[in-house]
């Protein structure tokens, strides 16, 4: 998928992938009380492109509505991988900023 966001072309075809996840989200369902609803999940891919700025690239293959693009920062990268896999991050970012409990 390619995209321009603030005149800067993302394209998961050239970008690398860095990471992999499911994400959950939850569609109220029509006619339900607040707080009904559906869940939801996605694919979610992390990208990194050759100039250093991330985005994720989420898509449901059930919902071609769901497809689209979204930035990140680095340190919302750093983020979502530490708290999802904790190896995967040390593998991607080292533990420059990480001291041993």
């Amino acid at each position: 998928m390619k995209k321009i966001i603030d005149n800067k072309l993302y394209d998961t075809e050239k970008a690398t992938k860095i990471y992999e996840y499911r994400h959950k989200w939850f569609k109220q369902g029509f006619g339900m009380p607040d707080g009904w609803g559906f869940i939801h999940w996605e694919i979610a891919e992390v990208y990194k492109t050759n100039n250093g700025n991330y985005f994720v690239y989420f898509y449901d293959e059930n919902n071609e509505d769901r497809e689209r693009i979204e930035i990140r920062t680095e340190v919302e990268v750093k983020e979502l991988i530490q708290e999802l896999n904790v190896d995967k991050y040390l593998e991607l970012f080292g533990n420059v900023d990480i001291e041993e409990a």
